[in-house]
This record gives structure tokens, C-alpha cells and sequence, in this order.
């Protein structure tokens, strides 16, 4: 079933994006959110312009999905595409067949790496630890 998004849900989508971006310390791109219908049915986009580090988080205006939109779902989404914007560098790198495969191996090695940098120095420095 097709659901219509609106600005409310935009805005609610665009705060959560923040709220990740900042948590995650995402501060090497240009980040732009855009509202706009996508043919596909999909929730939310990530698109990026890897070398430029500019990226759009988009809400699709028309979702194509099971369940009436909310604002839990919107903040799923949001979240979702942060973390691929979190991930892009090892896609790009991953899949840049001009860079030689020995090359590509470390460089996407060492973008791992970072991520997993940020991701301690997020989430796990904010979780108590049990045990």
C-alpha cells in the first residue's frame, strides 16, 4: 500500500538524523535532507558523492510499504540511513575497480577500521557495561 509522508514527518526524520550524525561524530561531510517522491516505494536514501564527502538523506514523500507510517518508523529510517552514510567509504572503496585489488584490500581494511574507531568511541562508551 502506498502511505504519503508529510513535512511533520520530515522534520521528525530529518531531527533523528541529526541526533545520529552528532552521536556517531559524523563531521567529515556535507550533509543536505531532501523530501522528495522516489519511484522505488523505499522509506528513506542515503546518496552520496564519496569524493566530495557531500551526502543527502532522503524521506521518500511516497512509501510503498505494509503498515501506516509513524514516527518509530521514520526514526528507523532515519537511523538506517545514517549508518549507511557511516558505511559508504567501505562501499566505495570496495567496489572502485580502478584501484588495484591489493590496494583496495588495505583501504578497505583501514576504513573498517575507522568505523569501528567511532563506533567505540560512541556506543560503546555510552552503554554500561554488565558484567
Amino acid at each position: 500500500m502506498i502511505y504519503e509522508t508529510n513535512e511533520q514527518h520530515f522534520s521528525v526524520f530529518k531531527d533523528e538524523c541529526i541526533k545520529w550524525i552528532k552521536f556517531f561524530g559524523i563531521t567529515e561531510w556535507e550533509i543536505f535532507f531532501v523530501h522528495e517522491t522516489y519511484e522505488d516505494g523505499c522509506r528513506a536514501a542515503c546518496y552520496t558523492k564519496h569524493l566530495h564527502k557531500i551526502a543527502h538523506l532522503a524521506l521518500n514523500k511516497r512509501q510503498d510499504v505494509c503498515e501506516p507510517i509513524t514516527d518509530e518508523s521514520i526514526k528507523k529510517s532515519a537511523f538506517h540511513e545514517v549508518c549507511e552514510l557511516l558505511l559508504s567509504s567501505i562501499t566505495f572503496i570496495a567496489l572502485d575497480e580502478e584501484i588495484p585489488h591489493h590496494e583496495r584490500q588495505g583501504l578497505t581494511e583501514s576504513e573498517t577500521h575507522k568505523v569501528i574507531r567511532r563506533m567505540e568511541n560512541s556506543i560503546f562508551n555510552h552503554v554500561e557495561l554488565e558484567g
